[in-house]
């Protein structure tokens, strides 16, 4: 296809530079937004552009994406300055730094506020405590780069393609401009993630599933398209879409397996935050410590565990950060049940390095989540060679197929009879190993390369799919 005759596409990235503002992590709809985006500027270069709305100056900006594309590990510091949307110090962490470092080390309001005058009285009085900390000056962690092209826009060309990948419910200010694009004769591609906020509300807090509803009607009218991460959620956005003004035409574009910066069952140097667990057996949950992650059950599954085999029990380790709804039930059990306590780890915001040694270094990780649009963790764990005890539940069939072994998230029972067998039974263990390692994997670029086509309409859009009768095999 000619140059010429190529759509330029424009890639929303308004909530990463929003969450970028918050924490030094990206994390599920983010992390899903910033692989595609990564290989598409990687592969398809000018054709590419990236834009965000800045809510401190109420305007839109057009960037180039290639600053999203390198293979390091995301820094939100990084970002937020090649944007001109903060500023580099010489004296004083940023703002991100401060925030990551409070959530972790602070409890309540006061204790925030006093610790963070610590802080940035310890960055002007005693640089070495502040280093202690883990913290340091912004333009220190910052190497000298070329500054990103930054543009101020109020629209896009009629005949490109605005792609909304991220959360864009939280910015009603992106519908407005989807529904002008839209208006012009511009296409509009919106992903859809999950409709947990309407199907399964309880996970959420009211304002939200509020929100998701008012945009998600929006977006059915300024989307020309929409994709859909699995049939799953494809086939809830087809329901609640017939209810409404019809059902748009909805592509679904299944995510990978790949943990960026990690080749598969690469080898990944012990971090030193993790040197306690170096030479024993561990049990990994990646993810959000929430209600909907079913923190709970794998407490209680540990509980019985731990009755039947004392210390030889593994750890359970918890690698991500405590959710608002439910997250601080947990956090309460563990430190109300002092034996339990013994038993259980919690890695609270890990780094891609961190995470990578827990994948590939877990006896096997588990994943008992009620609902979700797709299952990252069940993914990056074959990636890694792990076997995931994974919920049965929602699309988290569609990421493995049968290479891992299925649980009812609602049947605590059940969850341990699954755990226990992959603690007692090595053998089977190793077979289950075994023929992770023989499956194809996919790769972001594959989903970037599928998403491509689709926007670029070189493939037709699918017939609605029919409902999986059994978890399909992994998909080449």
């Amino acid at each position: 296809m000619p140059y010429d005759s190529i759509m330029k596409i424009y890639f929303d990235a308004t909530d990463i530079a929003h969450w970028a503002g918050h924490s030094d992590r990206v994390t599920g709809i983010q992390r899903v937004e910033l692989n595609i985006v990564r290989s598409l500027a990687r592969d398809h270069g000018g054709v590419i552009r990236g834009i965000f709305f800045d809510r401190d100056s109420r305007a839109f900006y057009e960037f180039d994406p290639a600053c999203l594309a390198h293979a390091g590990e995301f820094s939100a510091e990084g970002l937020l300055i090649d944007l001109g949307l903060q500023q580099a110090s010489r004296i004083f962490p940023s703002r991100v730094q401060v925030k990551s470092y409070l959530r972790q080390a602070a409890r309540g309001k006061l204790q925030r506020t006093l610790k963070k005058a610590d802080i940035y009285l310890a960055a002007l009085l005693a640089p070495a405590r502040l280093q202690r900390k883990g913290l340091a000056p912004s333009a220190r962690n910052r190497p000298a780069v070329p500054a990103v092209a930054v543009r101020k826009i109020t629209a896009l060309p009629p005949d490109s393609c605005l792609a909304c990948l991220g959360t864009t419910w939280d910015f009603p200010q992106l519908w407005r401009f989807a529904a002008e694009h839209r208006a012009r004769g511009g296409d509009v591609l919106q992903m859809v993630h999950d409709l947990i906020a309407v199907s399964d509300p309880q996970y959420f807090r009211a304002k939200v599933t509020t929100l998701f509803r008012r945009w998600l009607d929006e977006a059915l009218r300024y989307a020309s398209r929409f994709a859909c991460v699995s049939s799953c959620a494809a086939a809830e956005l087809r329901r609640y879409a017939a209810g409404r003004d019809g059902v748009p035409p909805i592509h679904v574009t299944r995510l990978a397996h790949e943990f960026v910066g990690f080749e598969r069952n690469a080898e990944v140097p012990l971090p030193p935050q993790l040197t306690e667990l170096a030479g024993r057996e561990f049990v990994l949950a990646a993810g959000t410590i929430d209600a909907r992650k079913n923190g709970t059950s794998l407490l209680q599954t540990w509980r019985r565990l731990i009755a039947e085999s004392g210390d030889r029990t593994p750890l359970l380790v918890f690698a991500g950060m405590y959710g608002r709804v439910g997250g601080a039930e947990v956090r309460a059990r563990l430190e109300s049940d002092a034996l339990l306590a013994q038993f259980v780890r919690v890695v609270e915001g890990p780094s891609d390095s961190v995470l990578a040694w827990l994948y590939r270094h877990c006896l096997f990780s588990t994943f008992p989540s009620h609902v979700e649009g797709w299952g990252l963790p069940v993914g990056e764990s074959a990636w890694f060679g792990s076997v995931c005890v994974a919920s049965r539940a929602s699309s988290i069939p569609e990421v493995c197929g049968e290479l891992m072994d299925y649980v009812d998230p609602a049947d605590t029972a059940d969850i341990t009879r699954a755990v226990r067998r992959l603690i007692s039974d090595r053998d089977y263990l190793r077979q289950r190993k075994a023929m992770i390692a023989r499956a194809t994997l996919r790769r972001w670029s594959d989903v970037a390369g599928d998403l491509y086509d689709c926007l670029q309409q070189r493939s037709p859009l699918p017939a609605p799919a029919a409902a999986l009768e059994r978890p399909e095999a992994v998909r080449t």
